[in-house]
């Protein structure tokens, strides 16, 4: 039996996955959507996707998509149930959506018509949308860039590591951290230019867009978990928390990024 009272429509065409964020670790996750109600969706993670990950019951999630109704979206779900289908090859979750928003996002779904909507009020055309989204996400890699660097001597002053420990730490840990993030900022970069100069339109974005070249580039670097076990220090938690805002808002654009993707291949 469904666990779900309303009425349940599927998507058809969305086949392609999301990356979606727990609350408690910010880690991200790929799923898909199989299918929605006015009031909760159920998405299946699959074991063939590389992003997989377990979802426990009652747990928050931040599914990083604009589902718009009326005057209010949501972007939050808590998992209700989970269960294994045949037709499914992996786990599949009940989500009921919360923590209602008013709307900002230009690419969304809409709970009404259950389709990729495009809101134009602040865009003059797909192209400017496309280009602004990798914008977005080369800036907000760049901040996460500036944060890190700032918080080398921060990490300094905090750690229980001393000298040739630090050093250490400092030489392998933290800097390899920072190298990976500073070449997926300069790929992100590469790819918005390469992207503006060739007038990206709608029905360009599958031959100029790798999403899964661009899902490596934008999903995170840092595990939260592995910092605080590190530094021993609460005092840290602010900070990586500012990392993780930044993180989430390149997700949700990355969401936007595949369903304008999605919106293209209905027209081919």
């Amino acid at each position: 039996m469904d666990n779900r009272r309303e009425i349940r429509r599927s998507i058809e065409s969305i086949i392609l996955p999301f990356l979606g964020t727990r609350e408690t670790d910010h880690e991200p996750f790929q799923f898909l959507i199989i299918d929605i109600s006015e009031n909760g969706l159920k998405i299946a993670i699959p074991r063939w996707l590389v992003g997989r990950d377990i979802l426990k019951q009652d747990e928050l999630i931040n599914m990083h998509i604009p589902f718009r109704l009326g005057a209010a979206e949501y972007k939050h779900g808590r998992v209700m149930w989970k269960k294994y289908y045949d037709t499914v090859p992996g786990d599949t979750y009940g989500i009921s959506m919360e923590n209602r928003i008013s709307p900002y996002d230009p690419v969304y779904i809409s709970l009404e018509t259950l389709k990729i909507d495009i809101d134009f009020q602040e865009f003059d055309s797909l192209e400017d949308i496309s280009i602004k989204l990798l914008k977005d996400m080369y800036l907000l890699k760049k901040g996460i860039l500036v944060y890190l660097k700032h918080l080398l001597p921060y990490f300094t002053r905090i750690t229980e590591y001393r000298g040739e420990e630090y050093k250490q730490l400092k030489d392998i840990f933290l800097a390899d951290i920072i190298k990976r993030v500073g070449q997926n900022y300069e790929k992100l970069f590469a790819l918005y230019e390469e992207t503006r100069k060739a007038s990206c339109s709608l029905d360009k974005i599958s031959k100029s867009i790798d999403l899964e070249e661009l899902r490596e580039l934008v999903e995170s670097e840092i595990n939260i978990e592995i910092l605080k076990t590190t530094f021993k220090s609460e005092s840290i938690l602010p900070y990586l928390n500012a990392i993780k805002l930044l993180e989430q808002k390149q997700y949700a654009d990355y969401n936007m990024i595949v369903m304008l993707y999605m919106k293209e291949l209905e027209y081919t």
